[in-house]
């Protein structure tokens, strides 16, 4: 069987244009799928068929790489950009005031829509939304709403959070006013509602007029 040379277009040292990876050079010829070819451009040798080094058809994996490193550098620092990129009111140690749970603590700011925060009044720690936050809806899930059981805590409309100290009956429910250690004794239905107020707030107010 005569053996067949390398095709004029396929011998040592002629150049080819890929699609991507600029020109390639032509480095040994075995056969037509087995042509190794040198990415001027890099100096990375690679094999491909002789069909697509004419067609252009074939890609630099050096090439390819270094893309994907500087791809990955450029995300990295675009992470690194957002992570300082934190609202100043939604920094980790600042304090905002809930409407019916008192003040609470930013813990973590990941993002906009995830963010760590903690009751002052209860220790309960939560996440909520950067809206939430400012506009005070949030809602210390550790506060009951329905047992008068010593220890637990209950949301006023204007006195912040109360914590019961004693239950008698339904019509006499000992509890303290966490912002000003003021006890006094409300219902059970008013406690619920958050219809009471904090008189110790006001005697300190009248106090401070006199």
């Amino acid at each position: 069987m005569k053996f067949r040379g390398a095709p004029e277009d396929m011998k040592r040292k002629v150049v080819h244009q890929t699609g991507t990876s600029g020109p390639v050079e032509i480095i040994h010829y075995t056969n037509s799928t087995d042509v190794s070819v040198m990415f001027q451009q890099t100096q990375n040798i690679q094999t491909f068929t002789s069909s697509c080094i004419r067609k252009g058809a074939i890609k630099d994996s050096k090439e390819f790489a270094k893309k994907l490193s500087l791809f990955s550098s450029s995300q990295q620092k675009l992470s690194d950009c957002n992570a300082f990129s934190v609202p100043d009111d939604l920094i980790a140690g600042n304090l905002h005031n809930s409407k019916r749970y008192g003040a609470f603590e930013i813990i973590e700011h990941v993002n906009r829509k995830l963010i760590n925060i903690k009751f002052s009044n209860t220790g309960f720690r939560c996440n909520t939304t950067a809206s939430l936050i400012r506009s005070g809806d949030i809602r210390d899930e550790s506060v009951t709403l329905h047992n008068m059981v010593a220890g637990n805590y209950y949301p006023t409309e204007s006195c912040g959070i109360v914590e019961v100290i004693n239950f008698v009956s339904a019509n006499s429910v000992s509890v303290i006013f966490l912002d000003s250690s003021n006890q006094q004794s409300f219902s059970a239905t008013n406690i619920r509602k958050g219809w009471i107020v904090d008189n110790g707030i006001n005697l300190n107010l009248s106090e401070r007029t006199e």
